[in-house]
């Protein structure tokens, strides 16, 4: 399922205070996977420029996490 623009914004307003919040506002209005959004890291930030790079995204095989490289490039 796609959420709306509305659907969007109320799950953001309700989610404000959860500990989580800035992960999904980025995933939402950036677009990332949610793969990629669990595999940045701290030196995948620079807060002086406002980037974060994607070089790696956390998938699932059976019960066991696995750390690799995201499906697009870094964008």
């Amino acid at each position: 399922m796609v959420w709306t623009p509305d659907q969007t914004r109320h799950f953001l307003d309700c989610a404000s205070k959860h500990r989580l919040y800035l992960l999904y506002r980025l995933i939402a209005l950036r677009g990332l996977r949610r793969g990629e959004a669990c595999g940045i890291r701290t030196t995948d930030t620079d807060l002086k420029k406002g980037t974060i790079g994607i070089s790696w995204q956390i998938t699932q095989l059976g019960w066991n996490p696995r750390q690799g490289k995201p499906k697009t490039v870094n964008r």
